[in-house]
């Protein structure tokens, strides 16, 4: 069990009597950061240049990063297990810092060790919306038969799906659809009826806007498109420029090293689990303390005490443990932020081949092979978890159900041998309980069905288990579903602020607990700039809190 089964009691004297000395001592505010993923580091720099505090970072895993994480497991060039791509470029702080820092794909550092590049073509609606046509060019379409879907109808569906995605702006479509599932299964099922088609043409297209909506569940970490609200489907705000913006040699490792590079050492400091957070003592208001401190628990180490604490740990891992992580307990509308938002699970599987297959399957440039499984049931069916399936009861059921997940495997960057398919939701969650042998025989058996051929397993397989994290649970936070009241982003980026008693005997506010992560953007959710932007912006709320030398309103 992650946080501790019994939640502290009073504070002890020991610890008591170390926060009135420290508060009463002239020293500058100490700040713990909770995860040293991109929000924590981004917050743990701007706190640093500053050079008003002491800071501290406290990360559970054995390695800085969080859901960034740069592998090297499949040769000298690399994989990225967890964040892959820059999305967007005007105005977005990490393509700015890319290529400042000469990290991007293409770059004169980088061109050196880069085979290919998947990086995506666009193009552009009136009002400047990106419609991402990364599967239009290089990627194979296959049915189940082997069948492979021209890329003229590829486009065409294609790009009925981009443009359903610009007219949802428009309340006055929504009709009587309250998720993004049944707004898109109406209106392009409209859209394919309008085309003339015979039966077995329609087919076609119909799988082809089944996969757009599977690939939509991949991009959403959701189990379905239904869950999904239609009303806040549009408050992700995509950024100008490539929106699959391709890192070079250093991959996302790069990206963190300019971070880390600025902390002096010993200020990340990892394998350190943040049991609990006691944010408010009671037993200290009868005190002339300028503030009453947080003590955070660490497991297996002692308590430390902080003037204020960034909390960046994932939605995923607040979902499962802030009711004990927190004492006492968030604001109410703090908690049904964390429980509304969606929080799901994208995992990878790399495969790496003796002798790469697909060489002459496409004229082209190839970039993938995309799947069009004649029946995708789990749309309308209840997630799978190891809580209600036993996998070893019911192996045919669901191994087919997990095989069907997949929605097809693409090339990766730097490497001429390996291919890497997506999967995600509960079958992603369950996937992750087979060994990596069971994992790359599914995916070899994938692969013979679609493309007929005598597949030679993979020499090596490398599969992410994001979900099986203890202190990550699941890949990333996805639109508000339609239960939601549309506050949820706001609320998460919200501080939680403490009334404290100064030494005059008068009361004041200040910011206890500030929460970072890409869970706290309503722009942009889901991304690396948007966990940097959190971390930097809390960071500057305490900057700007100790430098007006007055408390800020309270939002």
């Amino acid at each position: 069990m992650h946080c501790a089964d019994t939640l502290a009691t009073a504070p002890d004297l020991g610890w008591r009597c170390m926060m009135m000395a420290s508060t009463c001592s002239k020293r500058r505010p100490r700040v713990v950061i909770i995860g040293a993923g991109m929000a924590g580091l981004a917050a743990a720099t701007t706190l640093t240049e500053a050079n008003m505090f002491d800071i501290v970072v406290y990360e559970a895993l054995e390695r800085p990063g969080g859901r960034i994480h740069t592998s090297w497991q499949m040769g000298p060039r690399l994989i990225e297990l967890g964040a892959n791509w820059i999305h967007g470029e005007e105005g977005n702080p990490v393509y700015d810092l890319a290529k400042e820092n000469g990290l991007l794909m293409g770059d004169e550092s980088s061109r050196e060790d880069s085979s290919s590049s998947s990086s995506s073509s666009e193009s552009s609606d009136n009002n400047g919306t990106c419609i991402n046509t990364r599967h239009l060019d290089g990627d194979l379409f296959v049915l189940e038969d082997g069948t492979f879907v021209p890329p003229s109808v590829v486009k065409k569906v294609y790009m009925m799906y981009s443009h359903l995605t610009i007219a949802s702006r428009d309340a006055s479509t929504h009709g009587d659809c309250l998720s993004v599932g049944e707004y898109f299964s109406k209106g392009i099922g409209k859209l394919i009826a309008e085309e003339g088609l015979s039966a077995e043409e329609r087919h076609v297209y119909d799988l082809v806007a089944k996969w757009c909506l599977r690939t939509e569940c991949t991009d959403n970490a959701c189990q379905s498109v239904k869950d999904l609200g239609l009303a806040y489907y549009n408050f992700y705000i995509d950024i100008p420029g490539d929106f699959y913006c391709c890192l070079g040699k250093k991959g996302y490792q790069g990206v963190l090293d300019t971070f880390l590079e600025k902390l002096p050492k010993d200020v990340v400091k990892c394998n350190m689990q943040v049991d609990q957070v006691v944010w408010e003592l009671d037993s200290l208001t009868e005190t002339n303390l300028e503030k009453q401190l947080v003590v955070l628990q660490v497991k297996g180490h002692p308590d430390t005490v902080a003037d204020h604490v960034i909390v960046t740990s994932s939605n995923g891992y607040l979902k499962e443990y802030h009711q004990r992580m927190f004492k006492p307990a968030l604001p109410k509308d703090k908690q049904q932020a964390i429980e509304t938002l969606n929080f799901g699970t994208v995992d990878k599987v790399f495969l790496k081949f003796e002798e790469p297959f697909w060489t002459g399957l496409s004229k082209g440039e190839f970039e993938g092979i995309q799947l069009l499984w004649e029946k995708d049931s789990w749309h309308d069916e209840p997630p799978v978890t190891m809580a209600t399936d036993d996998i070893g009861e019911r192996p045919g059921d669901l191994h087919n159900r997990i095989m069907r997940r997949f929605t097809g495997f693409d090339t990766v960057d730097g490497h001429d041998d390996v291919l890497c398919a997506w999967i995600s939701g509960s079958e992603a969650e369950l996937m992750e309980q087979l060994p990596d042998e069971d994992i790359a025989k599914m995916c070899t058996d994938i692969l013979r069905k679609f493309l007929k051929r005598d597949i030679q397993e993979p020499t090596q397989v490398v599969v992410t288990r994001w979900h099986s994290n203890p202190y990550i649970r699941g890949s990333y936070t996805s639109t508000i579903p339609a239960h939601g009241t549309g506050e949820e982003f706001d609320v998460m980026s919200c501080p939680v602020w403490r009334k404290s008693l100064l030494a005059d005997g008068n009361t004041t506010q200040y910011p206890v607990l500030l929460f970072a992560g890409e869970g706290c953007h309503k722009d942009n959710h889901s991304t690396v700039h948007a966990a940097m932007i959190t971390g930097q912006q809390q960071a500057q709320r305490l900057i700007q809190f100790y430098q007006s030398g007055t408390t800020p309103h309270q939002g």
